[in-house]
């Protein structure tokens, strides 16, 4: 089966993936791009507070905002805490390329794809968007990984990184639960969104979906 964006063949694709994550990173520094990280408490292992693989692989104009509990459009799971992630980019407008690692603390029913099109619109001025998709654990993140895909397709900015296919068969990149991250995975999640970044500072986007 082929890559629908790339024309390679989806296993021969796979092995060019782990080829880019096992070279050397020496992070996204164009100064083009100013770039913003949003998620909850799967993307803060890329934080300084853990393994800082955000700065030392992607680096650049980097703005970083992860955070336990958080939530799509709502208040978090933390007696209301953090503010949502419609909050952070509502406060963040001007932002080159937005990052999206979200729904593991959302309700993944069908008001998810609702709450996908809120922030979605609410960055419909930035000039790219990179949505992740989750590791499929159980059938709500089947799910909601699908309405991921179907919302980005209506919106022009926004591309899949379809992390749930990317780390499939990579158990050293992720704990018992199996989607939070160890500090191998928080690298190899760090170098695969290097790798975006780079395509897109060469008019090249590599994500599986358009």
């Amino acid at each position: 089966m082929y890559n629908v964006s790339t024309g390679l063949p989806k296993k021969l694709e796979f092995l060019l993936w782990l080829t880019f994550l096992a070279m050397p990173q020496q992070g996204f520094t164009s100064t083009n791009h100013s770039v913003m990280l949003v998620g909850d408490s799967v993307m803060t292992a890329l934080s300084p507070r853990y393994t800082n693989a955000a700065q030392n692989v992607i680096g650049g104009d980097l703005k970083f905002q992860a955070k336990v509990c958080r939530k799509l459009t709502t208040s978090g799971c933390l007696h209301g805490q953090p503010e949502s992630a419609l909050t952070v980019l509502k406060g963040n407008h001007g932002v080159d390329t937005v990052v999206i690692m979200m729904g593991h603390n959302d309700d993944r029913s069908e008001r998810f794809r609702q709450k996908i099109d809120v922030l979605m619109n609410e960055v419909s001025d930035a000039h790219h968007v990179l949505w992740m998709t989750m590791r499929e654990v159980s059938h709500s993140y089947r799910a909601a990984n699908k309405m991921i895909k179907e919302q980005a397709a209506l919106h022009k900015n926004t591309h899949v990184i379809d992390w749930a296919e990317i780390s499939r068969n990579q158990s050293s990149w992720v704990v018992k639960d199996g989607t939070h991250l160890t500090a191998t995975g928080a690298r190899n999640m760090a170098s695969v969104i290097a790798k975006e970044l780079q395509s897109l500072n060469s008019n090249e986007l590599s994500s599986t979906y358009q």
